[in-house]
């Protein structure tokens, strides 16, 4: 692969840091690092930042899973975070500020502890006061949304799923209680059990209540989105936050433009395209179309769905091809400086370059696992846009009264492999790392450890796709026939979500506790994606994740 003129210069970077800097961790060696971060100009960090991103995430998981890596790399993993943050800073993103300025301190501490200077611990919070702090957080998050677009516009995402979600579930109830209400008396026996009366036409006349208000919504949703996007793209070309104004000298507006167009152009398509196509699908008659030519044009574009979907894992695999390149050339310079070194006899540089050497492969491992994993996920989601509209066009096809409500159920099940995306990925990564520590020949107690964390990641995965597919339509259906019942339902499940918590919260603080993890901090980073989705390494600026999974296409009105 040819490589970009900029990516040139970033991997010229790396190789000269490790000349620049000396080889042992002090506190000049750490203000050297922080000045040279300091002197990159906003143009350099915007025209590598996803280079930058990528190499620090990986690096950071290699330097977290073997702390006794050299102190070269710390400090190159601590050059990369700092130029991260203040590559944020200048763009004005607060939620990425904070995220890396925590990773920043994290590594500090590893830095400090690497100087024989040990700083005292925060103690673990109490289950009550991190339940607390969740809940807090949820709230903070809500109420940023005034102040912050790109956490309304992610909000707005999620939000609009959850749409979707209650479309498809409403048509598979009503359908449903129609057949259930003419082909059979079981709801006759229920009025009998529950000593009051099941009317299948009042329950599906407040299921369609609001209606009007859900066709609204699908169009206000894209259309609230786009101007988002446009407005972020606005501000950032023409005008840029002070921080980064005072950067920008070197990066021209047509520049800055590119590349907010390259991070949103898949979410200006899908939304000038769902936007209109809603418009003129549910205002048919506004438009004079029939409702099967409505229904058949929205069935279409589902199938744009699934197109859009492989054009993401297009531009995701190009980002991977360009890592990959990266760090073949990477390990093929490093081993000819090997060479280089074992005929001058350098035994200094024989040990540093074999362990740069060693850790580029162990990069290149860790950009393989989060490719697949990302690929498969990407694949996931296609699979569902495909089910969505198989399932759609079916239900149009279709009819006889019992295969209908299938076919819109297929349709609900689609919409929850969207919302479970998220935990699927998880699921792959940890399979797919506890497949490298069989074949790599890892210790006993690595793979134990892998599997461990590979079973709760496929259960987790497994519960979080039966809780997205059958609670909401339970919930739906008691509420609607008993709210008495409804209520009970939604306080056992409560409770039982609050009783996960807390076993997941004290085997977390049982693993802190073990006498090997007592002297580490713990990374706060997963995959790239920060748990508690990601991200999701979950960029508040980037349309690939909301919420920490990977944001769906399908916006069925």
């Amino acid at each position: 692969m040819t490589f970009p003129k900029q990516s040139k210069a970033f991997r010229t970077d790396g190789y000269t840091f490790f000349q620049t800097i000396p080889g042992q961790i002090s506190k000049d060696s750490m203000e050297m690092v922080e000045r040279l971060a300091n002197e990159k100009d906003f143009k350099t960090l915007s025209e590598n930042q996803m280079l930058i991103e990528q190499k620090f995430l990986h690096l950071y998981q290699v330097l977290s899973t073997d702390k006794a890596r050299r102190d070269e790399f710390w400090l190159l993993c601590y050059y990369y975070c700092l130029m991260l943050e203040n590559y944020y800073i200048a763009y004005d993103q607060p939620a990425k500020v904070e995220q890396y300025q925590k990773l920043r301190h994290q590594i500090w501490l590893e830095l400090e502890k690497r100087r024989g200077i040990i700083h005292p611990e925060e103690p673990s919070p109490s289950f009550i006061a991190e339940l607390g702090k969740q809940l807090k957080d949820g709230v903070s998050d809500l109420a940023g949304c005034a102040i912050h677009t790109s956490k309304l516009r992610n909000h707005i995402a999620l939000y609009n799923v959850y749409r979707i979600y209650w479309i498809f579930c409403r048509l598979t109830l009503t359908h449903s209680l129609r057949h259930i209400a003419q082909n059979t008396n079981w709801l006759e026996q229920l009025s009998q059990l529950l000593s009051r009366p099941v009317d299948s036409e009042h329950i599906i006349k407040q299921l369609e209540t609001f209606g009007e208000v859900f066709r609204g919504l699908s169009v206000g949703f894209f259309a609230a989105r786009f101007l988002i996007n446009a407005a972020m793209v606005l501000k950032h070309t023409i005008a840029p936050s002070l921080d980064e104004e005072d950067e920008v000298k070197g990066l021209k507006a047509w520049a800055r433009f590119k590349k907010e167009m390259s991070k949103r152009h898949v979410e200006f398509l899908n939304d000038i395209t769902w936007g209109v196509v809603n418009g003129v699908t549910n205002y048919a008659d506004f438009f004079h179309l029939s409702a099967a030519a409505a229904g058949w044009i929205t069935a279409g574009f589902l199938v744009f769905d699934v197109a859009l979907m492989l054009w993401r894992h297009h531009l995701a695999k190009q980002d991977y091809l360009l890592k990959k390149a990266e760090y073949e050339a990477d390990l093929k310079h490093y081993k000819q400086l090997l060479d280089e070194a074992i005929k001058s006899h350098d035994e200094q540089k024989i040990a540093l370059l074999q362990a740069q050497c060693d850790l580029t492969e162990e990069l290149q491992k860790e950009l393989e696992i989060k490719w697949q994993a990302t690929s498969a996920t990407l694949y996931f989601n296609t699979s569902a846009a495909l089910l969505l509209a198989a399932g759609f066009s079916a239900s149009m096809i279709v009819g006889s009264p019992v295969l209908i409500p299938v076919a819109y159920a297929a349709c609900t099940i689609a919409v929850a492999m969207y919302l479970s995306a998220s935990a699927y990925n998880e699921y792959k990564e940890k399979e797919l790392r506890f497949t490298q520590a069989q074949v790599s020949n890892a210790s006993s107690e690595d793979i134990a450890k892998a599997r461990k964390e590979y079973e709760a990641a496929r259960n987790e995965f497994i519960f979080t796709m039966v809780k997205n597919i059958v609670l909401p339509s339970l919930m739906v259906a008691t509420f609607a026939i008993c709210w008495e019942a409804a209520l009970v339902l939604a306080a056992v499940y409560l409770t039982y979500e609050v009783w996960r918590a807390y076993q997941k919260h004290a085997e977390k603080q049982a693993q802190a506790q073990l006498p090997q993890q007592s002297d580490e901090q713990k990374p706060i980073l997963k995959d790239g994606n920060t748990e508690g989705n990601d991200s999701d390494y979950d960029d508040e600026e980037t349309e690939e994740q909301y919420e920490g999974g990977y944001s769906p296409i399908a916006c069925f009105g």
